[in-house]
């Protein structure tokens, strides 16, 4: 992989108050949110950007997928709970 730019990690790192933003509006709850940014920062970092057009709406995609698959997981687990709850 190739190293990043710090000016390429500057632009990435002045979108973290709409991320953030955006994580909170997807998914209820201050830790959850946090989690969304946390995952959305781990593949973006690992992500090839060189052909990104618009930065902004590149992380709205991750954000999204990364609320989405947690949101799987919780429903996954829930049911998983529900099952082994019951007599």
């Amino acid at each position: 992989a190739m190293e990043p730019r710090p000016d390429d990690l500057d632009d990435l790192l002045a979108q973290e108050p709409f991320v953030r933003a955006l994580a909170r509006k997807l998914v209820q709850g201050g830790a959850r949110a946090d989690d969304v940014v946390q995952q959305t920062w781990l593949v973006a970092l690992r992500a090839d950007r060189a052909s990104i057009d618009s930065m902004r709406d590149w992380l709205a995609t991750i954000v999204r997928r990364v609320a989405a698959t947690m949101r799987r997981g919780e429903e996954r687990r829930r049911a998983r709970e529900r099952r082994a709850a019951r007599p």
